[in-house]
């Protein structure tokens, strides 16, 4: 495992690209580890999940194609800075964006555990809560009426092989 502290020198170029992006890194830290979740630059949507123990060891690294190349990234700066700024913060769980604390102790835990840790790709569902809410999606039914006519008909002739 390597350190987060081997990110801390990157080039100008990097650390603009970073302070760019600053306030739309998602961020949760509770008492062993730093957990970002960071913008892609290059593909709108995209993010990149770094996880950074409080000790400055990395768990889960960036998976972007310059890290993956061998190359310093800016997404791993961004960690490296975060990590900075939180590692001697108090030990209860935070979840902010940027600047920004949005939960603090307890429902911060939580708001992770339940949420972004899943749709941040680091944790998945089990198969009870997959069916669970896949069960209440089949018990509704879909109003396509906003979607094109094309999708329209497309609905008609799976219903029609349904019945």
């Amino acid at each position: 495992m390597s350190s987060i502290v081997e990110y801390a020198s990157v080039s100008e170029r990097l650390k603009r690209k970073a302070e760019q992006h600053h306030n739309s890194v998602e961020w949760y830290a509770d008492s062993e580890r730093v957990v970002l979740w960071i913008p892609s630059s290059s593909k709108e949507g995209k993010r990149y999940a770094v996880v950074v123990k409080r000790s400055g060891s990395i768990v889960k690294p960036c998976n972007c194609i310059a890290f993956k190349q061998g190359k310093k990234c800016w997404h791993m700066y961004t960690a490296y800075s975060y990590w900075r700024g939180l590692k001697n913060t108090p030990l209860y769980p935070v979840v902010g964006q940027g600047d920004r604390v949005k939960y603090v102790g307890d429902e911060a835990k939580e708001y992770f555990e339940e949420t972004l840790a899943y749709s941040w790709g680091l944790k998945e569902k089990s198969l009870r809560e997959q069916v669970e809410s896949r069960e209440e999606l089949i018990g509704e039914e879909l109003d396509l009426t906003s979607l094109s006519r094309a999708l329209q008909v497309l609905e008609e002739f799976i219903g029609g092989l349904i019945e």
